[in-house]
Formats: C-alpha cells, structure tokens, sequence
C-alpha cells in the first residue's frame, strides 16, 4: 500500500488498511501456442536469468478447484525504531485499528537486507517481540528487496547465507524458529516471471494467514516495556505510600489491606446479623398482621344486630268433652306460667304467637336477663302460646368481643414498634452495608492498581488505553507513575459505577 522503508526509517506514519478479496489464485506462464510455460526446462542459473528476461509469456490467474472466495483486511502500520520515540503510541494506535476486526491470522515483518541489524534495530525488534507474547506463533519475516535472480535458494549462496544470517538473528530474538519468506520489491521488474514470482510468493503468504491459528485481540496481552516497568515501580511505591501515609513497602501495604478486610467482614458479619434479625421482626409482623386479620374477621362475624335463639317455650291445650265438665263446673283455672331464669344475656327481642289466651302478668322481657310470664286459656276454646325469646350475637360474644378488641389494638400498637425496630434495623443495616461496601471498593481499587503495576503484562485494551492518554510520556518515572496512579484509580472507579463498562 506505501512505499518500503529502508529499515532506518519508515514512510508510513498512520494505519492504513485496504480490504482484497480474492479466490487466491495460482500464477502461471502460457507460450505463444497457449502452452503452459514447463518449468523443468530451467537447467541451471544461465537459464533461469534468460527466463526472467523473456516478455513473450502470457500472465494467466488459475482458479484452484474448489477454492473459496476469501477477503483480507491487511494492515500497513508505523515501523518500530524509526519513529521518534512513538512506539508505544503507534503499536497502540496498530491495535486499536486492528480492534474494528477482532482478530488476527497473520504478523509480518518486512526486512530488508541492506539494512545491517544495528543494536538499535535488534532492539526494536526484541521491543516489538517482547510486547506480544501471544502474538508469536504469528509472526513471519518477509525479505525484502530479493531480487528474483536470487529468489531461488542455492542460486546465490553468498546471498542464500546473508539471509540466513539475518533469519537466525530473528530465531534468537523471539525465542523460537519463525517462517520466512522472500520478495522482490523492484517496480522496474514488470516482466511476465517477474510478476508471475512476485505474486505467487505475495499468494504464500496469504495462503499462510489462512492456515494460522486466528489470535483473539480482546484476550491478548501485552508484555511490558523495561521503561514501564521503570514506571511501574516507582507507581507501586507512590500509590502505596498514598494508601499508607508512612509505610513504603508492599508488605506492609497488604498488611494493611488484610486488617481493612478484616474490618470489612466484621462489619457485614454485623449487617448480616441485622438483617436476620430484620427478617425475625418481619416474620412476627407477619404473624401479627395474620392474627390481627383473624380477629378483625372475628369482630366483624359476631359484633352484628343478627338475632340468635335464647329460649323457645309453646303451649297448646285443646277442649275436650271432660274438660268442658271442667269448665262448666269452674274446676280448672287453666292458668299457666312460663320462666325464663335470669342468665348472663341481655334479652333484645321477644317474638310471641298466641291464641285465646289471656296474659295475666308478665315480668322482665326486653332489656331484661330473666322473663316469665302467667296467663291462662280462654274457656270454652282451644288456646296456644308460643313464645321465642331473641338477643343478637353481638351480645351473646360482647364479653369476647371487647377482649378481642383489646388485644387487637394491643397486637396493633406491637406491630407499630416492631415496625419502627425493623425500620431503624435496617437504616443500621444498609449504612454498615455502605461502609462495608465502599470499604471493599477501595481495597479492591488498591489490589487492581498494584496487580496492573506488578504484572509482567497487560490486556490489551488497557494497553491500548494507556497508549492514547500518554501514561507512559517518557519523562521522569516517578512523574510517568503518579500520572500512572491517577489513570488507573479514575478507571478502575468508573468501572466499578459502571459495571457494564469494566
């Protein structure tokens, strides 16, 4: 997409990325007579010189049989060492690119030869290997400026060792045998072979990023620089002495993070106990709200004017010829008394059906406790008294009723303090809660900052983070880590008010 830097500078300074979607097609050579060109026909070196130089071959793409379409998105980003000291800024800037695809198959270094591998440039590379643990299994070296006269190994032995030097110099310092390849980058090479070995070898390598196992970019980690550890451990030593006024060591500073948890325990062990005995009041509330409910129940079935039955008393007397004798000859006074004993009940209603009868003296009766009365049979008829004597339920329950309404209103006034004793309980409650937790916020805040800053590596998102706010500027330590301190308490604080967002 850009130019290729010499090795000691680099021409491109922002990502650029172009998206090629292709069926990765095999290059090949046709004669005039739509032959394919027979590479066994290069015997030796002076043959293959003349093939290279021959433009009377036609350049074909060959679809492979049952390839699918694929789509690249390819990445051209800053060179290492050749950026004013903006490595860090630019890798991040690399990957926050990277992040609109989420993934990656393939890293690529492009090297070129004539660039002798200075300290310096050992350096960058070492940086660049060291900050991307994960991402080694995907790193191959491209050659740059190859020329395809050299292209075939063994044709150039001297050209072949230089190569080899250089990718045994790339072995040692990612720690592991890396793939290699070979390109010529002259633009004058337009013939036919040229063009047919360029883009073939360009094919082999994307042939490659389709074989490599694809990294995830949001579980990578990032190893960190010897500058940042520099910062980092002045860091440590900064936020400790902030959370500990006079202590300068870590031990001590968990050492003091242990008693605040301890503290912390205590203090939801206490909110915990609390709130059981919260959930106790609420249990006897419940259970007085219930008995309350039952005895209002009650009330309302018997404090009503419904009538029930006191006492019931009937009498019925025919006349018959013997008693009509009677009548005549004044031998029957016919007289009757009927009594109701004084009882505890007030009588509220008497019902009476009578016939030919004569009431000659009633006592008691409505309002009263007791009734009786004395009455006799007309002569000469068939007579019947009937009388029901009636109270309401409300009086039969009255002693009951005002002992219910008693210990209803005793069982509401309890309800009302054990209300109160809930409701204080768990103001208690929450507030310890508050402590406890804001507590745990601070000691968790301290465990994530000296977790970042004694870790060897970094998730890459929090790289990537601390890349684009300068953390890391280049100044003194001490300052780079204060300003280290401050990001990270701001962030591990937002993330903590808003979870969704950690």
């Amino acid at each position: 997409m850009g130019r290729i830097g010499s090795g000691n500078e680099s021409h491109t300074e922002v990502v650029q990325c172009e998206v090629v979607t292709t069926i990765l097609p095999v290059y090949k050579l046709f004669e005039e007579n739509d032959l394919e060109f027979n590479t066994r026909s290069i015997k030796d070196e002076g043959s293959f010189k003349k093939f290279l130089n021959r433009d009377d071959f036609e350049l074909y793409p060959i679809r492979i049989p049952g390839s699918p379409e694929v789509q690249f998105r390819i990445f051209d980003t800053p060179g290492l060492n050749a950026t004013n000291g903006k490595d860090i800024k630019n890798i991040a800037s690399t990957f926050s690119a990277l992040s609109e695809v989420g993934h990656l198959n393939l890293l690529i270094i492009m090297d070129s030869h004539h660039v002798p591998l200075t300290p310096p440039l050992k350096d960058a590379f070492k940086t660049y290997f060291d900050l991307f643990e994960d991402l080694k299994g995907l790193i191959t070296v491209v050659h740059t400026h190859a020329p395809n006269k050299h292209r075939v190994p063994g044709m150039n032995v001297r050209f072949d060792d230089k190569l080899k030097v250089r990718s045994e110099c790339f072995n040692r310092l990612i720690g592991r045998k890396i793939p290699t390849k070979r390109i010529d980058c002259d633009p004058e090479e337009r013939g036919p072979p040229n063009l047919c070995m360029t883009r073939n070898a360009i094919r082999e390598i994307l042939e490659m990023a389709k074989v490599k196992a694809t990294v995830r970019l949001n579980t990578t980690r990032v190893c960190k620089t010897v500058a940042m550890m520099n910062v980092d451990r002045c860091a440590i030593g900064t936020y400790t002495t902030m959370l500990n006024k006079n202590v300068d060591n870590l031990e001590k500073c968990q050492n003091e993070h242990q008693k605040r948890v301890i503290e912390s325990q205590k203090l939801t062990a206490e909110a915990q106990k609390l709130i059981l005995e919260s959930q106790g009041l609420t249990t006897k509330i419940y259970d007085l709200e219930s008995a309350i409910k039952k005895r209002k129940g009650e009330i309302a079935e018997y404090d009503t004017d419904e009538l029930l039955q006191l006492f019931e008393s009937r009498f019925d007397e025919q006349v018959d010829f013997f008693g009509w004798f009677y009548d005549l000859a004044g031998r029957s006074s016919h007289e009757h008394t009927v009594r109701f004993p004084e009882q505890e009940y007030t009588i509220d209603e008497i019902d009476v059906a009578q016939q030919e009868i004569m009431v000659l003296e009633q006592t008691g009766g409505q309002g009263e406790k007791a009734w009786s009365i004395r009455f006799k049979r007309n002569r000469f008829r068939t007579g019947y008294y009937h009388a029901v004597l009636k109270m309401k339920k409300s009086t039969k329950h009255k002693v009951d009723i005002g002992k219910w309404k008693a210990e209803l209103e005793e069982r509401e006034a309890e309800k009302g303090r054990l209300k109160k004793d809930l409701e204080d309980k768990e103001q208690k409650s929450k507030a310890l809660e508050a402590q406890a937790e804001e507590l745990k916020g601070l000691i968790e805040i301290c465990r994530e900052i000296l977790d970042v800053t004694t870790a060897k590596t970094l998730p890459l998102k929090l790289f990537m983070e601390l890349a684009e706010a300068s953390v890391y500027q280049g100044g003194h330590p001490i300052d780079d880590a204060e300003v280290l301190g401050n990001f990270l308490r701001r962030r591990f604080e937002n993330a903590r008010s808003q979870p969704d967002r950690k």
